[in-house]
């Protein structure tokens, strides 16, 4: 008995050190692939022999691995459920598609993400130029993806739109600007659950700035937690800076909002405590407008200046506490 159990015991401890190993190699594998526009899809995605195109390094791409695009002018990047690649597993572990660090990298035709039933999560898009369309991201199975250090601007229609049942969706230190050719043409048209806008400049787009919702949406929690922080939107073209609607839990923290002919809408869709806190509202026709289909919003610690109106209010059971007003 004695000896079975010492080979059971040396058994299990070969096979945890060899899952042990196994585990480890998978992790260090984890590896970067290259595209240059003079590379060769036929090589090994290696720095010294680059693929050409986006869609052979997307094809590559496992858990934690990194495509990173040399300088130069790409077409879109489009991805469905036809055509996807590996998830990450986590933020700790993404997969990245970044421009190279230092080097100008255009993407004519944006990035469009439509992932309906096949879930592509934990995904890393960072430093690009998108030039004459944006970004669009829809379907249920897009989740937990970021776009951050990029630019969107020239997209004759709105620069970044994203509904349809995603969520997670993060926007970082992005710069929307001089999307759309009219009012019905925003810099951000989104409506999606937990969606992040942080740390962005949002200017002279057609219509708003940042338009929380969607016209497809049929319910009034399309939105729902939604934030939007230390971002500045300020002369757009359109109506307004922000329309926040379709949502519950929609927060606006530490903004700047100026220059529009309104500043910030709390507007369609019965949204439900949405809360406006710490935020400079000035040079706006309108600084803070709350609609009758509003429920419980909290408008709080503000600083407006400037508004032809500072804070119009319709709503039901508005908190109003703390706000400056010049």
């Amino acid at each position: 008995m004695h000896t079975v159990y010492q080979l059971a015991l040396s058994t299990t401890m070969i096979i945890g050190v060899f899952l042990s190993g196994v585990w480890s190699l998978r992790v260090a594998t984890a590896a970067p692939y290259y595209v240059a526009t003079d590379g060769n899809d036929a090589d090994h995605g290696t720095e010294e022999r680059p693929f050409q195109t986006i869609d052979k390094g997307l094809s590559v791409l496992g858990h934690g691995d990194t495509l990173y695009l040399r300088e130069g002018i790409y077409y879109s990047i489009v991805v469905n459920v036809y055509h996807s690649f590996s998830s990450g597993t986590s933020w700790a572990n993404p997969v990245t598609i970044a421009g190279y660090p230092g080097e100008a990298v255009t993407l004519l035709g944006g990035i469009a993400l439509y992932i309906p039933d096949d879930t592509l999560q934990y995904v890393i898009f960072d430093n690009f130029t998108m030039d004459g369309a944006g970004i669009f991201v829809g379907g249920a199975g897009a989740q937990y993806i970021r776009f951050q250090n990029s630019e969107v601007k020239n997209s004759p229609r709105s620069g970044i739109g994203g509904g349809a049942g995603a969520s997670h969706i993060e926007f970082v230190n992005l710069r929307v600007h001089d999307n759309g050719g009219d009012r019905l043409s925003h810099g951000f048209y989104v409506a999606m659950q937990y969606t992040l806008i942080d740390g962005c400049d949002i200017y002279n787009n057609g219509g708003y700035g940042i338009q929380i919702y969607d016209s497809a949406c049929t319910t009034n929690d399309c939105a729902d937690n939604t934030t939007i922080r230390n971002s500045q939107i300020h002369d757009n073209r359109g109506d307004g800076g922000v329309t926040l609607s379709y949502g519950s839990n929609i927060v606006f923290e530490h903004n700047f909002v100026y220059n529009h002919l309104n500043g910030v809408e709390v507007s369609y869709g019965n949204p439900n405590n949405t809360q406006i806190i710490g935020n400079t509202v000035y040079n706006n026709w309108g600084g803070i407008n709350i609609s009758p289909s509003s429920r419980e919003a909290i408008v709080q610690d503000n600083h407006l200046s400037g508004n032809a109106g500072a804070i119009t209010d319709y709503g039901v059971g508005t908190i109003l506490r703390d706000n400056r007003i010049e």
